[in-house]
């Protein structure tokens, strides 16, 4: 065992702390499934233990991390679910925002990233991979975020025909003449 890590007892739940990388962890046993509570105890426990972020830069900054994060988590949370999530995490950062990062089946994984700002409203930054590769990737307010994420995560895990999501913009073809019989010959 590394010099690093350290078991916590939390709420009946253990926790491993990473002293080197300034992680907590929380492992579920493979054979069992994140219900809508767990995510939730998980992601409140997670809270707690990085609002100190928050805290350090100022008393304001803090309660605003804890406004915005009562209001997007069980909206984030309620939103995955569906899509059975194999591996969920939150933090919060210094710069400040919240991070929640999500891993599902078929190799895709799920970044939302929120940041705090007391004078401009809070920036939503989303991030979607398939199997490292960059499926969607947008700065937008939170609720843009949640349709986007929503519309993705459903095609991906849906049995239709993929839409395939571009990030810059296409330059428009010009239409096609209505009448080939129009269409003059050299």
């Amino acid at each position: 065992m590394s010099n690093c890590l350290s078991t916590l007892n939390y709420s009946g739940q253990l926790f491993q702390y990473d002293q080197c990388v300034n992680t907590i962890s929380y492992e579920v046993e493979q054979d069992s499934v994140f219900t809508e509570k767990s995510l939730i105890d998980l992601s409140k426990t997670c809270f707690e233990a990085y609002k100190f972020h928050l805290e350090h830069i100022s008393k304001d900054i803090l309660e605003i991390g804890i406004q915005e994060y009562d209001l997007i988590n069980q909206e984030l949370i309620s939103l995955i679910l569906p899509f059975d999530p194999l591996k969920f995490s939150f933090s919060t950062t210094p710069d400040p925002s919240l991070h929640f990062f999500i891993r599902f089946s078929k190799n895709i994984s799920l970044f939302v990233e929120t940041f705090l700002d007391i004078e401009d409203r809070h920036d939503t930054y989303v991030q979607i991979l398939k199997s490292s590769h960059i499926l969607f990737e947008k700065n937008c307010i939170f609720d843009n975020a949640m349709l986007e994420i929503n519309n993705i995560l459903s095609d991906e895990f849906s049995d239709k025909p993929k839409t395939y999501y571009l990030s810059k913009a296409l330059k428009q073809c010009r239409p096609y003449p209505q009448d080939l019989l129009l269409v003059k010959r050299k």
